[in-house]
């Protein structure tokens, strides 16, 4: 039997549309977010200048040290390369440092470090330091601390960091229990990070999966956040150029312990050397909260207690934030119909579509990290509405809440040689019958069979259990996969379109 009707429902702010015509030109579509499985192009030992079979960490660096341009060093899967205490490795310009992540089932090989360096504040000790042109993909990166219990200021961990150079690209790893920075990024041009899973860095105070420091053009797509204080952040030192960044096409988990996509104005801490800025009168022209933003087509998913705001801007970007096409959880902390905040606008008006609120920080500066209390006096929150001036947000054609309406793919056959082709779409509401979706005998051979199509990737936050063909349609269950006590649909990536 063949249904005429097959339906597969897509969140309308995300649309593959929108990812056609926007991809970058190396291609990220078509590939499983987060990678691992699914993921492609995956570089084969064979296809490296050196292969690393041991899992001494002065064997691995000393081999870095003498790569040349264009090298490629693959770790084998299966080892695990503990970094010692104030250990770095190196990676000189051109170099590509490459596992397995995600072929035959690979984790890849295991880099990982369990110290603290008590003083670094420069972070001058990162487990991986990266030159300009430096490829780095198909690794896991483990910190020593996956908590997120206790403060101290005094545990300095950062897993990869580029100071000074450029082109970047982290793709395919696996970066998580990183203390202070998962990645970091400082006046570092043009880094591309993609389809990496990026997790449990979470200082109470610190704790970014990604931070960008000083002028940086980040591109950052495709991946999988959860359980980061800030995913993605950025910073700026007093009389230096403002951080940029695009954060487009990526999952973010349900469970965080402050809110996701950060920027920071200057002067949050006297750490990194700006003006006080807890008085309205020292503010000055130097609160510029970042460059150019792009927020576009992420996908964040309602969060676990406590809940926190998606995305806070604080100060004013230099150019503008752009906060579009992305769905937002309408299941906040506090002022639960607002997923953008934006505060410490000294010296500017409010504007009338704002609504302004009062709303106390604290914020820890140099040792011995006294703190004090403060007020952000102007505050904007958004939803739904599109503001550029004077405090240069731009925020439109973004999904707040539960999707109202879901794009509905209709699947035809062509009764010539039985191949699928979209009829549709159409939008229909939420409560579409759960009997409109069937499993059909697609080639007539007395087995239930699934749809399948090129580009489509199946994913989940934990392990999937696969049924064969051989099983009858009845095992086959929607089920709760998150826990929250409503049954879920299954998520499709067509092409990284998230179709539950």
């Amino acid at each position: 039997m063949i249904p005429i009707n097959a339906q597969f429902f897509i969140p309308i702010g995300i649309t593959d549309s929108t990812i056609t015509t926007t991809q970058s030109n190396n291609q990220l579509v078509g590939k499983p977010f987060g990678g691992g499985t699914g993921y492609f192009p995956i570089i084969k030992p064979e296809e490296s200048n050196i292969i690393i079979t041991t899992n001494d960490f002065n064997s691995l660096k000393t081999v870095l040290a003498n790569a040349s341009y264009g090298d490629t060093i693959y770790v084998n899967d299966n080892l695990q390369i503990e970094i010692p205490l104030a250990g770095t490795l190196t990676i000189p310009d051109g170099v590509t440092l490459a596992s397995g992540r995600g072929r035959n089932g690979s984790k890849g090989a295991l880099i990982f470090s369990n110290n603290f360096l008590e003083t670094d504040y420069l972070f001058n000790y990162p487990a991986i330091s990266a030159g300009n042109d430096v490829q780095i993909t198909g690794l896991r990166l483990r910190g020593p601390d996956s908590t997120s219990s206790s403060v101290n200021y005094g545990k300095q961990a950062v897993g990869i960091k580029q100071e000074n150079k450029n082109n970047l690209e982290v793709h395919n790893c696996e970066i998580y229990n990183w203390y202070v920075y998962g990645i970091f990024l400082i006046e570092s041009d043009n880094a591309i990070i993609h389809h990496n899973y990026i997790h449990n860095n979470q200082n109470p105070h610190i704790g970014y999966g990604i931070c960008n420091r000083n002028k940086t053009n980040t591109i950052i797509s495709y991946n999988i956040f959860n359980r980061n204080r800030h995913d993605i952040a950025g910073v700026k030192n007093t009389n230096m150029e403002p951080p940029s960044y695009t954060a487009q096409y990526n999952l973010i988990g349900p469970d965080a312990i402050s809110h996701r996509f950060d920027m920071h104005g200057c002067g949050y801490t006297d750490l990194w050397g700006c003006p006080d800025m807890y008085a309205k009168d020292d503010a000055g022209p130097d609160n510029l909260a970042g460059g150019t933003i792009n927020i576009l087509n992420n996908y964040f998913i309602p969060m676990n207690y406590p809940k926190y705001h998606s995305v806070v801007i604080r100060g004013i970007p230099r150019d503008v934030a752009n906060i579009s096409g992305n769905y937002f959880p309408n299941d906040y902390m506090s002022e639960p119909d607002y997923p953008v905040r934006q505060t410490l606008m000294w010296g500017d008006p409010i504007n009338s579509e704002c609504k302004p609120i009062d709303s106390s920080y604290e914020w820890n500066l140099t040792p011995p990290f006294d703190s004090r209390n403060s007020t952000a006096n102007g505050e904007c929150v958004y939803n739904g509405i599109l503001q550029v001036e004077p405090n240069h947000i731009n925020f439109v054609d973004n999904i707040i809440g539960q999707p109202v309406y879901l794009r509905v793919i209709n699947w035809d056959v062509q009764s010539s040689n039985q191949v699928l082709k979209v009829v549709g779409p159409e939008v229909r509401f939420t409560n579409q019958d759960i009997s409109s979706f069937a499993y059909g005998d697609f080639n007539n051979d007395g087995r239930t069979d699934i749809l399948y199509q090129d580009y489509v990737s199946w994913s989940g936050l934990t392990e999937w259990e696969v049924h064969t063909e051989y099983h009858s349609i009845d095992p086959n269950h929607i089920i709760d996969f998150n826990g929250d006590g409503i049954e879920d649909k299954l998520n499709i990536v067509y092409p990284n379109t998230i179709w539950p």
